[in-house]
């Protein structure tokens, strides 16, 4: 049936796979290994010598990346698959740079090899002439590091590729005047990367900003460029569409006056990097502001003539600046600062001194009061536009889990909640992760609302060992809390309704007191609520004690009071974190909803079959009555832990599972919509390691 389809319907269903599903399709049958060779666009080799086979196996490429095979990308490979590829509309021919420690290891090891291709020499101008007569679709091209390719070469592939959006010539040596007056000529070049290139002179620059390519060119970096001067710096003022500048390390042509002329000529600038620039003093900081209102992020590293006066005004009349970067700037200490507290709500990320080693004698002349401000500056605590997330039970599996997903994200301020002091140990990993400790305790009201103040969303997980019968009036008491606080979104994590389910047969207030506490935050009303239930962790295995034995022959043994057909559900509880991130980044998706954590859904055989697959080592259920199951969870060396819940909840808890299961199917799909990663049983054993070992 697969190979009765058109290959005209094939070419269309394989252009609408990705990545992995298009190379598995491939080897279903010859038709469709030869379809995807037909509708492939991107292809990335690493290995010159099967360059050319795979580019004529590809016919479709628009996207061409052969950085990888270095110095073995010559003029004669060109010649060969070029003519292969007039619809490429990318191609990157750059390759890595030789560092001087690698240089020097290279040239003891096998000297000849670095002498003819340390710098690219085996792709030269002809490699260019063959290019530009064959690839008149190219829109981007990347030729780093290739420092043989002149102003000749250049012209060939301004005449040909007369579609050219970006050009990257980062460290070509020997790009000159006659290549910029080449490129100059393109009509619809947007990005163009000069970086490192120091044989162009200032006629160069003067006759790129003379061409077409002015009237379209929106990102320039000449970075470490340091031969131009004032005429050719000057001449950027007639790219007026310019929205990115880089001109690190552009002295001592840049000055004031050429400033003041680039911030006239370029109205539109976004990004502006004037590092190393010695030469730029406050005039020309103020000439910026004055002529480039659309800042954002501005480099001032290392300008040395720089005072508080051109800090104060550029906090002052930037509006829209979020970064800015002045590590190196000694002159400013003090003064500048109250100026610039004014954009703490624009989210300026102040960059000073955080890498400094006279950092200790800036500290030293700034009063005790400026002190603490400095520091939460150089941490750059100043993200208040992000909005802020409080954990409630940060300290335990799920809570940090969702403290460590939230931060990765970038996106939230985290502030963890637990009834530890802040600065004890227990909670030194929540301070490296970047998050806020807070000490509360969810019992009492007015904690909960002082936790949650300023707080667009709550995640609120609560221990229904410890708090027994409480659990519903502390579930409460945050939710109220939260309301009272005006959080926006809240999530509580809460279980199925045993009693509700089991139409009364069944009461497991390890569940049903969570469930209870359901419709008391629907009452609270809040814009966005959401409900998460989470399954039996993976990790309950090796952590609660009896369930997991070895034996002497190393056999290991489940013990659970169920049958190999009950279906029983887990997931990590590493995955909750990613789970909250989705809902908390789609409210109006996940408003009012329950959302199950499983990842794994299946009888207790196929747990047992999976992992003897997944460890290599033999596996067993071993089935005990129930209340032998439950005395042994209960119990810890002989003794009863408080946190376990009580011997006949849990002898209830087993009968509930016998009848009813914990999640079905359904929830499982339900559950991965919020996080596509979920990882299953056989996922999770393999990476963590995991054999049957206790985790406590």
């Amino acid at each position: 049936m697969a190979s009765q389809l058109p290959p005209d319907v094939l070419r269309k269903i394989f252009r609408r796979l990705t990545g992995k599903r298009r190379k598995a399709a491939s080897l279903v049958c010859r038709e469709w290994y030869l379809a995807e060779a037909d509708t492939r666009r991107h292809l990335k080799v690493s290995d010159s010598d099967h360059v050319t086979r795979l580019v004529s196996r590809y016919p479709a490429l628009t996207d061409l990346d052969v950085r990888s095979c270095g110095m073995d990308i010559t003029d004669g490979l060109l010649e060969e698959f070029l003519p292969g590829c007039q619809g490429l509309e990318i191609l990157n021919l750059g390759q890595k740079r030789f560092t001087e420690e690698y240089r020097e290891i290279m040239e003891e090891v096998h000297p000849a090899l670095v002498r003819e291709g340390e710098a690219g020499r085996l792709l030269t101008d002809d490699g260019l002439d063959t290019l530009g007569a064959n690839c008149r679709r190219l829109k981007y091209l990347s030729l780093a590091y290739r420092s043989e390719v002149t102003g000749r070469g250049l012209e060939s592939v301004t005449r040909g590729c007369c579609e050219l959006r970006v050009l990257n010539l980062t460290y070509c040596k020997r790009v000159d005047d006659r290549a910029l007056a080449a490129i100059g000529t393109l009509t619809k070049l947007r990005k163009l990367f000069l970086v490192g290139c120091a044989m162009f002179s200032d006629e160069g620059l003067v006759s790129l900003s003379r061409g077409p390519a002015a009237e379209t060119l929106e990102c320039l970096e000449i970075k470490d460029c340091n031969q131009l001067g004032e005429r050719g710096l000057e001449s950027i003022a007639s790219l007026t569409r310019l929205r990115v500048l880089d001109l690190e390390d552009c002295s001592p042509g840049l000055k004031d006056p050429v400033v003041a002329k680039i911030a006239k000529g370029c109205p539109d600038l976004e990004s502006l990097n004037l590092a190393n620039c010695q030469w730029v003093t406050d005039e020309g900081v103020t000439s910026l502001w004055k002529g480039c209102r659309r800042l954002t992020n501005l480099c001032l590293s290392n300008l040395e003539a720089i005072t508080d006066r051109a800090i104060s005004e550029l906090a002052e009349n930037l509006a829209g600046l979020r970064c800015l970067s002045v590590d190196g700037c000694l002159p400013i200490i003090a003064l500048g600062f109250p100026k610039l507290l004014q954009c703490l709500s624009r989210e300026v990320v102040w960059r000073s001194y955080q890498q400094q080693q006279d950092c200790a004698y800036v500290l030293a002349i700034i009063d005790s009061r400026l002190r603490a401000l400095f520091r939460l500056l150089r941490i750059a605590k100043m993200a208040e536009d992000k909005p802020l997330v409080t954990v409630f039970g940060a300290t335990g599996l799920q809570g940090k889990s969702v403290v460590k997903a939230l931060i990765k994200s970038g996106k939230y301020r985290v502030r963890g909640v637990s009834r530890q002091n802040p600065n004890c140990e227990k909670l030194k990993p929540l301070r490296e992760l970047g998050a806020e400790p807070f000490q509360a305790d969810q019992k009492h009201k007015d904690q909960v609302v002082a936790a949650c103040d300023g707080a667009y969303s709550v995640y609120n997980v609560t221990d229904s060992s410890a708090l027994g019968p409480h659990e519903v009036e502390v579930g409460t008491a945050v939710a109220e809390g939260a309301k009272e606080a005006r959080v926006t979104h809240f999530v509580w994590s809460t279980l199925p309704n045993v009693e509700e389910q089991s139409g009364g047969k069944y009461d497991v207030p390890v569940f049903t007191n969570k469930a209870k506490v359901d419709p008391v935050v629907r009452k609270q009303r809040f814009k966005y609520h959401t409900f998460v239930m989470p399954a039996s962790y993976y990790q309950n295995w090796g952590m609660i004690p009896g369930l997991v034995k070895t034996r002497p022959d190393g056999t290991v043994t489940f013990t659970v009071p169920l049958d190999e057909n009950t279906r029983h559900t887990g997931y990590d509880v590493s995955d909750t974190g990613p789970a909250v991130v989705t809902i908390l980044e789609h409210p109006e998706e996940w408003h009012d909803k329950h959302v199950p954590l499983a990842g794994y859904h299946a009888p207790f055989k196929k747990w047992i079959k999976d992992f003897s697959r997944v460890t290599g080592k033999k596996a067993v259920l071993e089935r005990v009555p129930d209340d032998e199951a439950a005395i042994k969870g209960s119990e810890r060396n002989g003794k009863k832990v408080r946190r376990i819940p009580s011997v006949q909840n849990q002898i209830t808890l087993f009968a509930w599972f016998r009848e009813f299961s914990y999640y079905g199917d359904f929830y499982i799909t339900l559950g991965r919509r919020a996080y596509p990663g979920m990882k299953d049983w056989p996922e999770w054993l393999r990476e963590s390691g995991w054999k049957g070992e206790t985790l406590l």
